[in-house]
């Protein structure tokens, strides 16, 4: 199994994986950052930590399935 593992490693899958994991970092950082912003700018760091959790599933589907 561990030799399956290894031979499914290639650059396409550390670097969809290092986005995903980029992609969840920034979301949880644009939450972080809403509070005791006026109504415009919570939503808009919303939008945009929904858009990044959304760039990091597609970037684990890509990560484990291949491109």
């Amino acid at each position: 199994m561990i030799k399956l593992l290894a031979l499914h490693i290639d650059g396409y899958v550390i670097l969809f994986g290092a986005v995903a994991v980029a992609a969840f970092w920034f979301a949880i950082q644009l939450c972080w950052s809403a509070a005791g912003k006026r109504w415009y700018g919570v939503v808009g760091r919303l939008v945009g930590a929904l858009a990044l959790v959304g760039l990091g599933v597609v970037m684990i589907f890509f990560t484990a399935f291949g491109t």
